[in-house]
C-alpha cells in the first residue's frame, strides 16, 4: 500500500501456489492481520485480491521467581545461581484443537514471545483471537513454572494453566501472572522395548504425570518430550514431586503436525495419560536441583495402542 492508499501489488512474481497474508503496525497494540489465503498464480496477473484486516490482541504480566526459604534449600541447590527475571522468555502459543475442525494453516499456530524486564513486566503483541496457552523457556534447569494465573477480580487470581485464556479480537488482556520457582529437577534416559516381541513406533514421547491424586489436574505438573531418533529422551524444569513415567507413540494424525500439541491440554486426554501411567506403574522421584540420569523406560504398547 503506497500512502493513503488501499490498494496493493506485487511485481515479478513465478508461477506457483502461494499463501497471500497482510499485516500492518506488527509488534504494536495497533497491529492488525489477514488471514492467510491461497492465490494460485499460472500464466497471467491474479488480481481483484481483498485482504481483509482484523486487529490483533495482547497480553501483558510479570514473571515472578520464587526462591528457596532456607529451611527448604537443598545442598544440591547451594551453588546455583538465581536468574533475573529478563533471563525468563514469555512465549504466547495459540491452542487450535484439530478435533472435529478444519485444520488451521500452520502459521497460526506459529509462537510469539516476550521478555520481561527488569522488574519482571513483559507484553506481548500479535495474537489472534482465540484460546491462548503461556509456556516459558527458563534460563537453567533448576528452575520451573510453579503457577500461571489471570487477575479475574481484585485479589483473586484464576487458573489459566489448566484450560488457557480467551482473547478476542483487538482484546487488550491484563494481569497474567508466571510463577517460577527454584528447585526444578530433570531426568533423561532412553526408551527400550519391554520384551523381544515388541517394535519401536516411529514417533515417541515420553510423559511424566504427577503421581497425587489432588495434581491430577495441575497442567504444570504433566511434562512430555519427544524421543529422538537413538530413542533417548530428555526432560528437564520439572517440579519436584514423585510422578508416573510412560513412553506412548504419537497419534498419526499428531505426528502430521509441524507443531504437537501439548497432551496435558486436553482434560480428556489427561484422564487417559494417567489411566496408562497407573497400568504402567512405573514411577519415578524427582528431587530439587537433582538430574535422573542415563534412565531406561520400558515401552509397553497401550491396549488402544494394540488395535
Amino acid at each position: 500500500m503506497r500512502g493513503g492508499e488501499r490498494g496493493f501489488a506485487l511485481y515479478g512474481v513465478p508461477d506457483g501456489e502461494y499463501e497471500l497474508q497482510g499485516q500492518i503496525d506488527n509488534g504494536s497494540e495497533n497491529a492488525a492481520a489477514s488471514l492467510p489465503r491461497p492465490v494460485v498464480v499460472k500464466g497471467s496477473d491474479v488480481t481483484g485480491i481483498d485482504v481483509a484486516l482484523a486487529p490483533l490482541g495482547s497480553i501483558a504480566g510479570r514473571v515472578i521467581l520464587e526462591g528457596f526459604a532456607e529451611s527448604q534449600r537443598q545442598p544440591e541447590c547451594n551453588d546455583k545461581r538465581p536468574p533475573a527475571t529478563d533471563e525468563v522468555v514469555v512465549v504466547d502459543r495459540v491452542d487450535i484443537n484439530p478435533k472435529g475442525r478444519e485444520r488451521f494453516n500452520s502459521s497460526l499456530m506459529s509462537p510469539t514471545e516476550g521478555a520481561p524486564d527488569e522488574k519482571g513486566e513483559f507484553k506481548i503483541y500479535g495474537l489472534w483471537a482465540g484460546r491462548h496457552r503461556i509456556e516459558t523457556r527458563l534460563p537453567s534447569e533448576n528452575w520451573f513454572v510453579r503457577s500461571i494465573t489471570i487477575s479475574s477480580a481484585p485479589r483473586r487470581q484464576t487458573d489459566v494453566a489448566i484450560d488457557g485464556f480467551a482473547v478476542a479480537s483487538g482484546e487488550h488482556v491484563q494481569g497474567l501472572t508466571v510463577t517460577v520457582a527454584a528447585g526444578g529437577g530433570a531426568i533423561r534416559g532412553k526408551v527400550v522395548a519391554s520384551s523381544a516381541g515388541i517394535t519401536l513406533p516411529t514417533a515417541l514421547r515420553v510423559h511424566l504425570i504427577p503421581a497425587e491424586a489432588d495434581a491430577a489436574d495441575a497442567s504444570v505438573r504433566f511434562f512430555e518430550a519427544a524421543v529422538d531418533n537413538d530413542n533417548r529422551f530428555s526432560i528437564s524444569n520439572v517440579a519436584p514431586g514423585r510422578y508416573l513415567i510412560l513412553a506412548r507413540a504419537v497419534p498419526d494424525q499428531d505426528y502430521q503436525e509441524r507443531v504437537i500439541r501439548p497432551a496435558a491440554w486436553d482434560a480428556s486426554a489427561r484422564v487417559s495419560l494417567r489411566i496408562d501411567a497407573r497400568a504402567a506403574n512405573t514411577a519415578v522421584e524427582i528431587a530439587p536441583c537433582r538430574q535422573v540420569n542415563e534412565y531406561v523406560l520400558k515401552y509397553t504398547p497401550a491396549s488402544r495402542e494394540k488395535r
